[in-house]
């Protein structure tokens, strides 16, 4: 697990409309248009719902494709920025520029860390600007791994 998603050739670009961005705060979830907490920080972990059209959600998952029956419109995929991260993206004013549909590109793993149902975020882009650079945010990600280890 360590190795694959330390390895920036395992990752792919994928553009998806965005649906959802949250964090907790204790057991409760917070919806990042009803926070006002977020400075660069915060050291919160954010979690962050797109929905693909077919062709980005057949390369997300890397498969030629799926049943008759699958609603690409209403599979969201849900997706994990670090704290550090997530700082990143709050310095870089990312929540000032975006809302619920707009479309965002972003580097990931179809592989998660640890037990969670989260794929990691290491790049960021929205409207041609880069939030989120893929090399800073794959760094802070293999830094967190080092100091967050996994039993594989």
């Amino acid at each position: 697990m360590y190795d694959h998603l330390s390895d920036i050739d395992k990752y792919i670009e994928v553009t998806g409309i965005l649906q959802e961005i949250n964090y907790y705060n204790g057991n409760d979830k917070i919806f990042w248009n009803e926070s006002t907490d977020f400075s660069p920080t915060t050291n919160i972990t954010l979690y962050v719902s797109l929905q693909f059209d077919k062709d980005q959600y057949l390369n997300f998952c890397g498969c030629s494709g799926m049943g008759d029956d699958f609603d690409y419109t209403t599979n969201y995929n849900s997706f994990e920025i670090i704290p550090s991260n997530t700082n990143e993206i709050i310095e870089n004013l990312f929540i000032e520029t975006i809302s619920y549909g707009d479309t965002i590109t972003i580097a990931t793993s179809n592989f998660i860390y640890m037990d969670t149902n989260f794929f990691m975020i290491i790049e960021l882009m929205h409207d041609e600007t880069v939030y989120l650079p893929v090399d800073y945010g794959l760094s802070n990600l293999v830094s967190y791994m080092k100091e967050n280890r996994s039993i594989f």
